[in-house]
């Protein structure tokens, strides 16, 4: 077969820009017939397990092999009748616009199998199939991880990463939690300051299991749900439509409690019962002591067919919480609103001759131990980011470029800055949000080994005086420059008591110095209101606590 003239000039052109063994196209998908876009659809190229989807705008890129320029790419959705186009038809830096036509039914085709059965028994169906419909043997998948942070209407935090994720043993039966089911290895990280509240130690380095979690035909999330709530969920016929030219039914499992108030939705295939897609919408609220909480989350979970099989398409997780704190007059001091989006997209799926990865689920310490290669990122497969997400950029640039955020560089200090200032605003929020605790800071280091003892014992104390009427709160304040050897002690020493925060610049941060900070250890012990009753090198003995305690409690 003779090459078409422009599918010449096309990887000429690819081969001179890049001089790599991969190019990058670029699309946007629209509805045929109204312009609409078309979010979140299947593109593949045909016969490989390389692949992406497209974003809420109908946006896709994806970073192909040069030796794949003569093959096509499979676009499928939801309710669209499938196409497929040929690569060479892209030109580089180029968005294409590809328009899908809707895929109408004829009358026969809704009818659901017999009135005989009901939207639980055919959902029940699915998961007994699965082992029939979901591979049963280890694979792996190269995927793309995005997760982001808003508070109010600004963001404040970016993680995007390449991850090979292996499933050790494939659906043979549903796990607990993700660790028990995947081997993982994050290959490049670029990530930013947290600018966001609970950013520290308080705040999750990834949150890669939120979003594992959502395959509801690997854990045992929805079925143990089902099994302990049987007489509070209700089941029906949603809706009906069209996948890859097979009618899917739509089963809606829906619950009865007030509190909390979820739907989920099942897209389960007509021809062989497989889950397509699930959808989960949740709120609830809830008020203790002198705290309302309000959340709102949304959770989809894709699956795509791979040689008989279907695995991991693209999963979503997104929820606002809305936080309010009161006085004891019932008026409202503090309100929090954050907002986080996390996406988790497949790139190519591999079911052969692929190295097995043994990794474990990495810490804030494994994290910061990766390098950022720029490089890496140009000809990576990522979720294009819509017009929303493109405020992240100048909120986060408002004090440093996100190249210098992504790579750590600090020659200036001005990371450093940025961080105790951070902090700074963390703890006066601490100790204005609840007034009616005393307080115990603890400056700390590491290295300092006689210093970690006495915070043993200040761990000890805080949680005996934590039983008592007057609670004692208790802050955990690092002076360590590396942030990998302050996340390695907590876990050795197992600091898990109180809040933890860290001073990247150590006993020349703001904080330090306005306690009077020099060196580690270092204890402040403060009424409800604040004042400050003793501090120093030496953590206050028990019997000299004892005696205080009543004038904390004032």
């Amino acid at each position: 077969m003779k090459t078409s003239i422009a599918s010449c000039i096309f990887l000429a052109l690819l081969v001179s820009s890049l001089s790599a063994q991969s190019v990058l196209i670029s699309g946007q998908l629209l509805d045929k017939d109204t312009d609409e876009a078309i979010p979140y659809a299947s593109l593949r190229v045909a016969g490989t397990g390389v692949g992406t989807v497209s974003n809420i705008l109908g946006e896709f890129s994806l970073s192909i092999p040069i030796s794949s320029i003569h093959q096509r790419l499979q676009i499928s959705c939801l309710g669209y009748a499938d196409q497929e186009i040929p690569l060479s038809s892209f030109r580089e830096a180029e968005k294409k616009i590809i328009l899908l036509k809707e895929q109408t039914f004829t009358l026969d085709e809704v009818v659901i199998y017999s009135t005989d059965v009901t939207a639980k028994e055919l959902l029940e169906l699915a998961f007994e199939h699965v082992k029939d419909n979901y591979p049963q043997k280890g694979y792996l998948l190269n995927t793309f991880y995005r997760h982001y942070c808003k508070e109010g209407n600004v963001y404040g935090r970016l993680i995007e990463a390449a991850i090979d994720l292996y499933d050790k043993k494939g659906y043979r039966k549903p796990v607990k939690n993700p660790s028990k089911k995947f081997g993982v290895k994050f290959k490049q990280l670029r990530r930013s300051v947290d600018f966001t509240s609970i950013s520290g130690f308080s705040h999750s380095a990834h949150a890669l299991p939120v979003v594992l979690r959502m395959d509801v035909v690997g854990y045992k999330n929805f079925q143990v749900f089902a099994e302990k709530e049987p007489k509070n969920i209700d089941f029906f016929f949603e809706d009906t439509t069209y996948f890859q030219g097979e009618v899917v039914y739509v089963v809606r499992a829906e619950s009865k409690k007030p509190s909390y108030h979820h739907t989920m939705d099942f897209y389960i295939s007509a021809d062989n019962f497989a889950i397509l897609r699930y959808e989960q919408v949740s709120n609830s609220s809830h008020t203790f002591k002198s705290t309302t909480t309000s959340w709102k989350g949304k959770h989809v979970f894709n699956y795509q067919l791979y040689q008989g099989k279907y695995y991991l398409e693209h999963s979503l997780d997104e929820a606002r919480r809305i936080t309010q704190e009161r006085d004891s007059l019932g008026q409202i001091i503090h309100t929090s609103d954050h907002f986080h989006h996390v996406e988790l997209m497949v790139n190519e799926i591999q079911t052969q001759h692929f190295q097995k990865v043994d990794g474990e689920m990495p810490t804030e310490s494994t994290l910061a131990a990766i390098p950022y290669d720029p490089n890496f990122w140009n000809n990576y497969t990522v979720l294009q980011a819509t017009p929303l997400e493109q405020g992240i950029k100048q909120d986060l640039e408002a004090r440093i470029s996100l190249e210098d955020q992504f790579s750590g560089d600090d020659r200036t200090g001005q990371l450093s800055e940025i961080q105790d200032e951070l902090m700074s605003q963390k703890l006066e929020r601490m100790l204005t949000i609840n007034t009616n605790q005393p307080t115990l800071l603890c400056f700390w280091d590491s290295h300092y080994k006689p210093g970690l003892k006495e915070l043993l014992f200040a761990r000890k104390l805080a949680k005996e005086y934590g039983e008592t009427d007057i609670r004692v709160r208790l802050i955990f304040i690092s002076l360590d420059r590396n942030e990998a050897d302050w996340d390695a002690a907590i876990r050795k020493y197992r600091l898990y008591a109180g809040q933890h925060m860290r001073l990247a610049k150590g006993v020349n941060a703001g904080i330090a110095r306005k306690y009077g900070v020099t060196g580690s250890p270092y204890f402040v012990l403060m009424d409800k209101r604040q004042n400050i009753i003793i501090q120093g090198a030496e953590l206050p003995k028990r019997s000299h606590i004892d005696d205080l305690m009543g004038r904390l409690g004032d």
